[in-house]
């Protein structure tokens, strides 16, 4: 069951535009032990209901209030609750840096980890999970540039992509479907932009969030890969626009139009900030 924390929540919106795509911004901090370096997120189907991990192995649960139109007014944090290992202990420090999440599905998550690389499949709320079967592909990565997104779609399975490009110079699209990993495409790598999250749009669409770190700070830069495997850049940040967006999750708002929710990792530092930003897309 969950545990209703109250508010202890500050939000702050604004709202802008950068080319077609029209964007609402939203800081989003809370003096609950745990809060922060969020890195993977999904949203429910309508945008209400959140799941976030966080870099120190914590699962955060929140309610999202919407009003006209879909926008952000307010979030309740529910939970935070520790990941647990398979013998049910909650995890720990070198063990515990998760840096991506994805719905299965069917009420589950698979979650990513780095420095010890592995995906564990959680089957539903306050289960153990069952750790998805390693692939050689694992092997080898650095420490800190493992698994960075991780996306599920009932016609692919669970797909999951390393934060930097291989040899080839391309992000391999590694995809877990009947027990089975195999390598389902590539997604190019360009302008020295890393891969930090991924998530399906209803049509199979998938949707990944890049960044690039410079001296002025970050850029980020959203990419979608059609079906066919066509790949086209729907937006890029300047320098220091934001902050470290490292996770997206999309939905409809109640008129039928696709949303992504972008969500950044302070990394627990005072001088970064969490923040949400959610793009309306005109498809």
């Amino acid at each position: 069951m969950l545990r209703a924390f109250g508010l202890a929540v500050a939000l702050c919106a604004s709202s802008a535009s950068a080319s077609d795509l029209a964007f609402d911004r939203h800081g989003w901090s809370s003096k609950l032990p745990g809060f922060g370096g969020l890195s993977g997120l999904e949203l429910s189907a309508d945008g209400r209901d959140l799941l976030a991990v966080t870099d120190r192995g914590t699962l955060i649960r929140a309610q999202l209030d919407r009003g006209q139109g879909g926008a952000l007014t307010n979030i309740a944090i529910l939970a935070l609750e520790p990941l647990r290992d398979p013998r049910g202990a909650p995890l720990v420090e070198e063990y515990r840096d998760a840096e991506a999440l994805a719905a299965d599905g069917a009420g589950g998550v698979y979650v990513a980890f780095e420095f010890h690389h592995r995906i564990w499949h959680y089957p539903g709320p306050d289960t153990l999970p069952e750790p998805v079967p390693r692939a050689a592909w694992m092997d080898g990565l650095p420490d800190n540039k493992g698994v960075e997104a991780l996306a599920y779609h009932p016609n692919h399975g669970l797909i999951a992509i390393t934060e930097t490009p291989g040899p080839d110079g391309a992000f391999a699209i590694q995809s877990f479907q009947d027990g089975t990993w195999r390598r389902r495409g590539t997604l190019p790598a360009s302008g020295g932009f890393q891969v930090t999250g991924a998530d399906f749009a209803q049509d199979g669409t998938l949707y990944i969030v890049e960044r690039k770190l410079g001296l002025l700070g970050f850029r980020t830069r959203l990419r979608r890969r059609d079906p066919t495997g066509e790949v086209e850049t729907i937006f890029a940040s300047e320098q220091g626009d934001f902050d470290n967006l490292e996770a997206v999750s999309t939905w409809r708002d109640a008129a039928g139009m696709l949303r992504l929710t972008l969500l950044s990792d302070d990394n627990f530092l005072a001088f970064q900030r969490t923040e949400i930003i959610e793009f309306s897309l005109t498809e």
